[in-house]
């Protein structure tokens, strides 16, 4: 287990990672948005529109600990820092997009039960970066350093947005009748 000390060490690089993580997620959700209906792009926006503010707040973190978010970091670089599962999901994140836009796009349209079992398959893991950046600020909460005390704040509002995040994809994906009607409508023009 890590230290106090080395938790408030490694801090910045993880909160780097994980900037670049949720930046690819809302361009993934940004892209999507522009390429289906109107009902579809409402749930996507109400998505994109938390990702940035949890990238937004993530920014702030950084600068709190005098970093530049000046280079992206390459996918093995991202897998050093912050793990495989992060990467993995990301890469199950775009992929389940792409595969909804191709869905929508055919005369059968997408498989609501599919995309509800996706949806909490996603809660489930969003769930588990919440606790752990909680379990991260709350580690550090004790710390006499004012740019640490701020990072564990910014920390606990990105937790609480990704919990936001997680009852979203739990509420629409225990309500598969009206997640069908959507995904349903988006053949409509």
């Amino acid at each position: 287990m890590l230290s106090r000390i080395d938790l408030a060490y490694e801090m910045p690089r993880i909160l780097y990672a994980l900037y670049w993580v949720m930046a690819d997620v809302l361009s993934a959700l940004e892209e999507a948005a522009g390429k289906v209906n109107e009902r579809l792009r409402f749930h996507f926006m109400l998505a994109s529109k938390r990702c940035n503010i949890i990238v937004e707040h993530l920014r702030l973190a950084l600068e709190e600990t005098g970093i530049k978010i000046d280079e992206r970091l390459g996918e093995e670089e991202l897998r050093r820092r912050i793990g495989a599962l992060p990467i993995e999901t990301l890469k199950n994140f775009r992929s389940t997009i792409k595969r909804l836009i191709n869905e929508l796009a055919s005369s059968e349209g997408c498989n609501a039960s599919w995309l509800s079992s996706k949806l909490m398959e996603f809660a489930d893991i969003i769930c588990v970066a919440s606790g752990m950046l909680k379990a991260l600020s709350d580690s550090l909460k004790e710390s006499r350093d004012e740019h640490i005390w701020r990072i564990c704040l910014i920390l606990q509002a990105v937790a609480q947005d990704l919990e936001v995040i997680t009852n979203t994809h739990r509420y629409l994906a225990s309500n598969p009748e009206m997640l069908a009607r959507d995904v349903k409508l988006s053949h409509d023009p």
